[in-house]
């Protein structure tokens, strides 16, 4: 994962306006399903410049953002400053086996622990069935791990750039949706796309990693704008 460690430590702001949209949905489905309530300790495993800490923020007891990039992390400390319920540190890449070290190291559990559009960046299943065995370790007896934005196939990348020109009419972001796309198309991130790819999980692949580690995974219904791709609730068994 070097390569993309690379690129999103770097806190590229290409991503920014389409992360922004797709946090304020995320939140919206997942609080209104009532899958996060506000007695909850959230921990969001590659948190960005915030966006979901703005939606969660006033909505849990505890949230607590980790990432990759350093200027995300000054970012969120800056945005987030005198709000003691809200923390942020920067960690390795979520694919190393010490990423979450600090929190297994001082007995910290959370009851939702979120992963959104992080694991397509794996280089392979191994390193995913890797984070949710850390992930598992800091989970409350009661917990869920919420694993969203899942590519099961490339085939749905065109569905996926519909549904959010869909949604960037919709409300009104559509100039910027176009932006986006082009900056995207010469970008560096479209270089790495097309050397590494994404990685493609099935249904089958995380059925079978999570009975490795003895999770239990749900699918959930569409929690993302990308529609072509899954989220699921996981719990212990």
């Amino acid at each position: 994962m070097s390569d993309w460690f690379s690129f999103w430590s770097k806190n590229p702001k290409l991503f920014g306006i389409v992360m922004q949209k797709n946090a304020v949905y995320f939140a919206d489905k997942l609080l209104k399903r009532k899958v996060i309530l506000a007695d909850d300790r959230v921990l969001d495993i590659g948190c960005g410049p915030g966006f979901l800490a703005e939606q969660l923020e006033d909505k849990v007891k505890q949230y607590y953002g980790v990432d990759v990039s350093e200027n995300c992390i000054q970012t969120c400390l800056e945005k987030f400053s005198g709000k003691p319920h809200i923390q942020f540190m920067q960690i390795g890449s979520a694919d190393n086996e010490n990423s979450l070290a600090y929190f297994e190291n001082n007995a910290m559990q959370f009851d939702v622990i979120v992963i959104l559009s992080v694991v397509q960046y794996f280089s392979d299943l191994h390193k995913v069935e890797m984070l949710l065995s850390h992930c598992k370790k800091i989970l409350s007896p009661n917990g869920k791990i919420i694993l969203s934005d899942v590519i099961q196939s490339d085939k749905g990348l065109l569905k996926d750039a519909f549904s959010v020109l869909v949604d960037s009419i919709r409300k009104n972001y559509f100039f910027s949706f176009l932006r986006f796309m082009y900056a995207a198309r010469f970008s560096k991130y479209n270089e790495l796309r097309i050397k590494h790819n994404l990685l493609n999980i099935p249904q089958e692949a995380i059925d079978a990693i999570c009975s490795n580690i003895n999770l239990y995974p749900e699918l959930m219904p569409t929690c993302t704008l990308q529609h072509s791709r899954v989220s699921y609730c996981i719990t212990a068994r």
